[in-house]
C-alpha cells in the first residue's frame, strides 16, 4: 500500500480529541500534498483501521477525519 498511499501519524493520548490547531495542520498538509501533486484532489482519507485490525487512529481522531477532509480545498 505504501506505493499508493500516504500516512499521517497523530501523536497523543488515545482518548484525547485533536486540538483545532492539529486538525487544521493536517488539513493544510493535505492541501499542500494536493498542490505538489503528491496526491490527487479526489484523494480518499481513510483511517488505518479500515485496512488493518487496529484502533488507530483512535475514535476521537477518527471522528474528526470527515471534517478535516471536507476542509481541504481542491488544488
Amino acid at each position: 500500500q505504501n506505493l499508493a498511499a500516504r500516512a499521517i501519524a497523530v501523536i497523543g493520548q488515545p482518548d484525547t480529541p485533536l486540538s483545532d490547531l492539529a486538525a487544521k495542520s493536517i488539513e493544510l498538509l493535505l492541501e499542500a500534498m494536493v498542490e505538489e501533486g503528491a496526491i490527487t484532489a479526489t484523494f480518499d482519507y481513510d483511517p488505518h483501521s479500515k485496512f488493518a485490525w487496529k484502533d488507530c487512529p483512535c475514535d476521537p481522531t477518527r471522528d474528526q477525519m470527515p471534517a478535516i477532509r471536507r476542509g481541504v480545498r481542491p488544488g
